[in-house]
C-alpha cells in the first residue's frame, strides 16, 4: 500500500484476502469513566449528560470517585483547590 495516496478503506485487505476490518457506523462518542480497583466501571458519564453508576453504588460514594478521579487526573488542580479551602479554614 502506498501510505502517500489516499485509497480506499474497503479497497484494503488482509493477506489471506478477506477484508481486515469492519465499519458499522460512527464511532461511540466517549464517555468518561471512572474506574474501582478491579478496573470494573463504577461511574459513566455520558456525552449527553446520562450518568450510569455501577449496581449497588449509591450516589454519594459516585460523588467521591467523580472528584477523586479528577483530582487523580488533574494533581496541580487538586493543589489550588486544597490551597483554597486551606486559605478559607484559616480565615474562618
Amino acid at each position: 500500500m502506498d501510505w502517500n495516496k489516499t485509497e480506499s478503506l474497503s479497497a484494503m485487505t488482509v493477506p489471506n484476502g478477506t477484508p481486515g476490518f469492519s465499519v458499522s457506523g460512527p464511532p461511540p462518542s466517549p464517555s468518561l469513566e471512572f474506574r474501582g480497583q478491579n478496573n470494573e466501571p463504577r461511574v459513566t458519564i455520558r456525552p449527553n449528560g446520562e450518568v450510569e453508576l455501577a449496581p449497588g453504588l449509591d450516589i454519594s460514594e459516585a460523588s467521591r470517585l467523580f472528584w477523586q478521579g479528577l483530582a487523580d487526573a488533574f494533581p496541580a488542580w487538586r493543589a489550588s483547590v486544597l490551597a483554597a479551602a486551606n486559605k478559607e479554614n484559616n480565615n474562618d
